[in-house]
């Protein structure tokens, strides 16, 4: 149920009212999974992806709260089960987000909030590929690859990313959305590389 509803919250994002109540119910059956499994990597996980879903419906102080718990949850999973794949490629969006703080942004945040918000790109690559490392044929981590090489400004690698996205076959409602996601900015990728050889 954890899984359903945040592949609900997810389709709908952006598009309609209904993502952040989907990602409330998730995060209700998440916590129902913790409080029942305290020890489950995959409980911690699941709490920590539904928490850290909430992250675009709430203000800046809320933010970091959650930001926080995802955190310490991320770590929990991983200290119960080092290769949970999923652990890493959550931890390498939050180094990615990171990084596109400016410095007047982190200093805001340390000043009103007393929260030193930092990021790498290389690191949030370095995860993704210990995510990689783990479960090979893992689409989530190639597609969240492209979005840290665009970031990177890597158009080579970035295409490398999704073209392997596109390859898997989608086991759920999330995969399928990301792998048709990855087809069209994999066309976008292509028309705009095409576009530059013109000139």
């Amino acid at each position: 149920m954890v899984r359903i509803h945040n592949d609900n919250g997810r389709v709908h994002l952006r598009k309609d009212t209904l993502s952040e109540s989907e990602y409330r119910k998730a995060l209700c059956y998440a916590d129902s999974l913790l409080h029942y499994y305290p020890d489950s990597a995959g409980a911690h996980f699941w709490y920590a992806l539904s928490k850290g879903s909430l992250i675009p419906f709430v203000g800046v102080g809320d933010k970091i709260a959650i930001g926080k718990d995802v955190k310490n949850h991320i770590q929990q999973t991983l200290k119960y089960d080092s290769t949970f794949s999923h652990a890493y490629i959550v931890r390498a969006i939050f180094e990615r987000e990171g990084a596109k703080l400016t410095w007047l942004e982190k200093g805001i945040v340390q000043i009103v909030f007393g929260e030193n918000l930092s990021g790498s790109l290389k690191a949030a690559e370095q995860n993704l590929h210990l995510a990689l490392q783990y479960e090979p044929d893992n689409p989530f981590a190639y597609y969240e690859l492209f979005w840290t090489y665009r970031a990177m400004k890597d158009s080579v690698k970035a295409i490398d990313a999704l073209q392997k996205v596109i390859r898997f076959v989608p086991r759920n409602l999330r995969e399928k959305q990301q792998q048709t996601e990855a087809a069209e900015y994999l066309a976008e990728l292509a028309s705009h590389t095409s576009n530059k050889v013109k000139r």
